[in-house]
């Protein structure tokens, strides 16, 4: 009896703590703990404002600048990660470019085309 008592107050306190970390909005990785998610959402905003820059300092031209092409591909770092789309600073730049409506939208074809470039079409 007095074993029972004892699992059911552990699982009462232990039961909370559980709950609030997995409904936790900055845990976007589970399995990462709570500084290292921080740490990769610090690290994707201050990326993703220096790829910013450095995408509208240096305009699309042939050839390639090499400082746009770094961004670009620092870019393609950050969006590698698994869990980029639910990281709150991803989040803002789809919905800062989604709100810019017409003005996102040459960006966006560059960047597919960018994005394209290095592959082959399939034969037919």
């Amino acid at each position: 009896m007095n074993t029972k008592l004892l699992c059911t107050v552990f699982l009462l306190l232990l039961a909370p703590g559980l709950h609030s970390q997995e409904h936790d909005p900055r845990l976007v990785d589970p399995s990462l703990n709570l500084a290292e998610n921080l740490h990769l959402n610090a690290q994707a905003e201050a990326l993703l404002t220096t790829i910013d820059a450095a995408l509208q300092r240096h305009i699309p031209a042939l050839p390639e600048p090499a400082e746009r092409r770094l961004a670009l591909l620092t870019l393609e770092a950050v969006l590698h990660d698994e869990y980029a789309p639910s990281r709150p600073p991803v989040r803002t730049c789809r919905t800062l470019a989604a709100a810019a409506g017409d003005q996102a939208r040459p960006r966006t074809r560059s960047w597919g085309v960018w994005a394209t470039a290095g592959r082959r079409s399939p034969r037919r």
